[in-house]
Formats: C-alpha cells, structure tokens, sequence
C-alpha cells in the first residue's frame, strides 16, 4: 500500500510541477498527463476482483513476513477474508477450471492451516502458503512469480 500511496503523491507532484510551468493560454488536452493511466501502467491486468484479492493477499502476506521474522504475527481472519477466492470475477474467465479450482482449494485448505497452527510449526506454514501461489502462479499467471519468490522466509536451524 506504501508503494501505490507513493506513486500517487509522485504523480500528483509531477501534475503540479507540470501545471506551475506550463504556459496556461496553450494548455491541450495531449499535454494534460492522465494520472489513473500512469497509475494502470503499473497494473498490466486491469482490476479484476481477482487480481485485487492477490494485490491484497501479496500485501498482507508481505507484511506477515516482516512479523514472523520478529516473531510475531497478524490477527486477520485469512479465512474469512480470502474464502471468496475461487468466486470473485478473473482477468480472463478462460482460466476458470477444474485445474484453477483444484489450486484454489490447496490454497484455502493451506490457509486454514496456516491461521490454525501452532507456534513452532508457523514459519514453515507460511512458507507451504507461498509455495503454493508459486506453483498456482507457474501455471496460471506468470506475472507475479518475481515478487512472490521474495515471500518465502529462510527457517535458521
């Protein structure tokens, strides 16, 4: 969220600059930048309920990484906030199959025992949910597989 929050002010910031220097009597609608537009660049899918629901899942499980690392962790309800994932709208309906369905449960099934497990076995859980987006990911959605390679947390023996 930190990142998207940043781009916006940036882009707001460039919008003024660009406005303060501009010579308003010879303003076109060309020169006007569209700052929803650079904001979409980012974003090559456009926002699918599902591809929302895994900007949020990355942002959360990015943020559970830096807990666990402190020995810590989130109270969501992964559960409950991540059940509508085999239901919400895709990017393309093409991909929704008997193979997607058979990823999604993995997943939630994963989730669950994420939110339910014990101490010791937390890290090594979340690491199982991660590797379970990457396998999805290889087969589905290419895209992501550089960020979510950065989730995973190294367990110190």
């Amino acid at each position: 969220m930190h990142r998207k929050s940043f781009i916006i002010l940036s882009l707001y910031f460039i919008l003024g600059f660009l406005n303060a220097c501009s010579d308003s009597n010879h303003e076109s609608k060309e020169e006007i930048i569209d700052a929803v537009e650079l904001i979409n660049t980012n974003f090559p899918n456009k926002r699918s309920e599902l591809s929302v629901l895994m900007r949020t899942l990355y942002n959360d499980t990015k943020a559970e990484k830096k807990l666990l690392t402190n020995k810590e962790y989130s109270s969501i309800d992964w559960i409950s906030k991540y059940a509508n994932l085999l239901t919400v709208k895709q990017t393309d309906d093409s991909n929704n199959d008997k193979v997607f369905e058979a990823f999604g449960n993995s997943f939630l099934s994963l989730l669950k025992a994420y939110q339910n497990t014990t101490e010791n076995n937390r890290i090594s859980n979340y690491n199982l949910l991660i590797t379970d987006c990457m396998n999805c990911h290889q087969a589905f959605c290419l895209g992501p597989i550089v960020i979510i390679k950065k989730l995973p947390i190294t367990i110190k023996k």
